[in-house]
């Protein structure tokens, strides 16, 4: 739809330009989806203890052809039935959301302070406040965790024909859903930072240390298991139940690879 739209207004050399780039673009971006979604289910796994082939690439390997089989299935039944999932996977992911920000406030297990969890702090906001780059990171470099919440801008394109006033509703549609994301990504990020520490070993919880929390020795290496800079499944730890965590990285990986599949058939499709 979106590329029948340009081909129409700027001719067919710029539609059929911008239409190959687009699907490249969604054909990438598909690919790295699924593949974040089985590494994902993967870390799961090995998290309990289970492992489906050899707890390493393979098992990725068997979860992301799994997930292609069930993406291309949705593709065949039609875009209806897309549609009417989209509904069901929306509040399915918004739930997983505010599953999140209640586990924030549930008290914290031995288990989790082992990995750095302390709830609520000021103390562990302002440790984690300003910016501590290691591994060749950078600023821009870490802002590209950001770029997913300014993908699939072109959704109100695609569905411009089941819109009352598409030049209304499209503009300020794009710009609400962005601001949105944004929102969610400051509040996950203020909500994380401020319950959970830098580093930390796994063998001793977080304790104090004139006004602010003790650094393993680890810290200095950058060999810490856990803590916000080593283990990046901290935010599965401040979940409830562990199915919801399941549902939610599905849902997301999912919704998103759509993107790619309904963009190569030419048919209408949906952004998160």
């Amino acid at each position: 739809m979106g590329h029948f739209q340009i081909s129409r207004s700027l001719g067919p050399e710029f539609g059929g330009s911008i239409g190959l780039i687009f699907s490249v673009a969604n054909a990438v971006g598909a690919a790295m989806y699924v593949v974040g979604f089985a590494e994902t289910v993967r870390d799961l796994l090995k998290e309990n203890n289970f492992a489906l082939i050899d707890g390493g690439m393979n098992d990725v390997r068997v979860v992301g052809l799994a997930t292609c089989c069930v993406l291309m299935a949705i593709v065949f039944v039609g875009t209806s039935f897309e549609s009417k999932m989209q509904i069901g996977l929306l509040v399915i992911l918004t739930l997983s959301i505010i599953d999140y920000f209640i586990g924030t406030f549930v008290p914290i297990s031995d288990s989790q302070k082992y990995r750095g969890i302390t709830g609520y702090s000021f103390i562990t906001m302002t440790d984690n406040l300003l910016p501590n780059f290691q591994g060749g990171e950078s600023f821009f470099s870490v802002f590209a965790v950001y770029f997913p919440a300014a993908t699939g801008i072109m959704a109100g394109a695609n569905i411009s024909g089941d819109l009352a006033d598409p030049q209304k509703a499209i503009p300020k549609g794009t710009l609400l859903a962005i601001a949105v994301t944004t929102v969610i990504y400051l509040m996950v990020v203020i909500a994380t930072g401020s319950t959970c520490v830098r580093y930390a070993d796994g063998f001793q919880q977080p304790y104090l240390i004139n006004s602010s929390y003790f650094v393993p020795d680890c810290a200095h290496n950058n060999t810490c298991p856990y803590g916000l800079m080593n283990y990046f499944q901290v935010q599965l730890l401040r979940f409830l139940p562990n199915l919801v965590i399941v549902i939610a990285k599905a849902v997301a990986e999912l919704k998103q690879a759509d993107l790619f599949t309904h963009a190569n058939f030419g048919e209408r499709f949906a952004a998160v």
